[in-house]
């Protein structure tokens, strides 16, 4: 793990299960920002993506703001917020 923090911020992502499968692919953490200004690791945390789902059922997530220490899964997540496409 780096000391370089990589912030990004997601819009209107449709495809949640897409999304999940990506964040849980990455090789390091990926820490959802919360609204009480602390994070949590959002790779593989069911609970957490349940309660988002749920929370949008329909409409998808309309914002959702993540980090990453990962360069490589940072270009991953980049490249989804870029395209809404998973890369391998």
């Amino acid at each position: 793990m780096s000391n370089r923090k990589f912030a990004l911020t997601f819009y209107n992502v449709q495809d949640m299960n897409q999304f999940f499968e990506l964040v849980d692919s990455c090789q390091e953490p990926v820490y959802l920002d919360l609204p009480d200004a602390s994070v949590c690791d959002l790779r593989n945390n069911k609970e957490i993506q349940a309660l988002m789902k749920w929370m949008a059922p329909k409409a998808g997530i309309e914002r959702v703001s993540v980090q990453s220490n990962c360069s490589e899964d940072a270009g991953r997540l980049l490249h989804y917020m870029a395209t809404q496409k998973v890369i391998a």
